[in-house]
């Protein structure tokens, strides 16, 4: 092993006393060493992509077992499917994540963290004690209006 770790430091000292003498050497091995750099953080990116989601669907699996299990009134089948179906949309990516032509710089939310809930009142153009409910029309005569808050 001395040979080997002795051919290697004298390999590198005549490639750093040949970037130092040649301009041009220099400029190229730092593109080499550019895009070595690169194409590693370009894997890297990969597995901790794969990894979150990874993560992400254990979590998911996480929650439905706990949820499970929670004390409280059990929603019915056909509920609680539509729930689960509702639920699994918000946390797919907004732009899908094999849109392979996009930067890799570029990070996409997930629907969930896009999603603002509406929040909806019932308000009055006049006064009417029957304020708070839909009847208000039905009770006075007049009419009711929803408005976004």
């Amino acid at each position: 092993m001395e040979f080997v770790d002795a051919v290697t430091q004298r390999y590198e000292s005549y490639y750093l006393d040949l970037a130092a003498t040649v301009p041009e050497f220099l400029v190229w091995a730092s593109l080499g060493q550019h895009a070595a750099t690169r194409a590693r953080l370009a894997e890297l990116d990969t597995l901790l992509r794969d990894t979150a989601a990874e993560q992400s669907t254990a979590l998911e699996g996480l929650r439905r077992l706990v949820s499970a299990n929670a004390p409280g009134p059990r929603p019915n089948h056909l509920r609680w499917s539509l729930h689960l179906a509702n639920r699994s949309v918000l946390l797919e990516p907004v732009v899908p994540t094999d849109a392979g032509h996009y930067n890799t710089e570029v990070v996409f939310p997930t629907v969930e963290r896009m999603f603002l809930t509406p929040r909806y009142r019932i308000a009055s153009p006049h006064s009417c004690p029957q304020r708070t409910t839909r009847s208000c029309a039905s009770r006075c005569g007049r009419s009711t209006r929803v408005r976004r808050s």
